[in-house]
């Protein structure tokens, strides 16, 4: 069985933190930053462009602060569906279908089941995609390559914090960063994104895969 460290981990480096089974120390939390007009203007203009994705199929990778790294296959369908498949050797799938998210184990035929409002990707994947409703902004940096912001949610510190990175010119989606409870930082990048285009809806069902209806809690 996959340890609970190794199981936090991949679900934080696709932008979601596994709702804790057990207390771990935290790192010091950093304070919301003041924000300008130029900062507003920044966020109202990232929150207009996340809320205008629909779709997305692409390949990510994924790199950790403590030595991890994967590879793999991403599709998004907004509201709420999402699929982060990883290349072997990582025998893990992740599917948010709407309302919750999907941790499938290939390799033992174990599902685990997680509200989806508990992790990260509920901030990008509802409806009204927000950087500001219930959201403590800890940073907000710019270059003439990037433009990121660091968030997290004001209720639920204890979630970690999450960076969007954007490319300025045109706009668009770069990757996240997952730093958790640890200070561990989970970077992905998107690899030749392919925005609006269809995406079978078959990609966000779960019901073929074996044990489906265990692991529900």
């Amino acid at each position: 069985m996959l340890s609970r460290r190794y199981l936090s981990a991949l679900l934080c480096g696709a932008l979601m933190v596994f709702v804790a089974m057990e207390p771990v120390p935290q790192a010091k939390a950093s304070e919301p930053v003041q924000l300008t007009a130029q900062d507003r203007e920044d966020l109202a203009r990232l929150e207009a462009y996340l809320r205008s994705i629909d779709t997305l199929e692409g390949r990510f990778v994924q790199v950790s602060s403590d030595g991890g790294f994967a590879r793999g296959s991403v599709w998004l369908d907004r509201p709420g569906r999402m699929r982060f498949e990883y290349d072997d050797p990582v025998p893990i799938l992740l599917i948010a279908n709407g309302l919750e998210l999907l941790y499938y184990d290939r390799e033992l035929e174990q599902p685990t089941f997680v509200p989806l409002w508990q992790t990260p990707l509920w901030m990008v994947l509802r409806e009204r995609a927000t950087l500001t409703e219930g959201i403590d902004v800890v940073g907000l940096r710019r270059s003439p390559a990037e433009l990121s912001v660091r968030i997290r949610e004001a209720n639920a510190p204890d979630r970690g914090e999450l960076v969007l990175r954007f490319a300025p010119q045109p706009l668009s989606l770069l990757g996240w960063t997952v730093i958790d409870v640890q200070g561990v930082a989970t970077e992905v990048s998107l690899v030749d994104p392919r925005w609006g285009v269809s995406v079978d809806s078959e990609r966000f069902e779960s019901r073929h895969l074996p044990n489906i209806g265990l692991g529900r809690r």
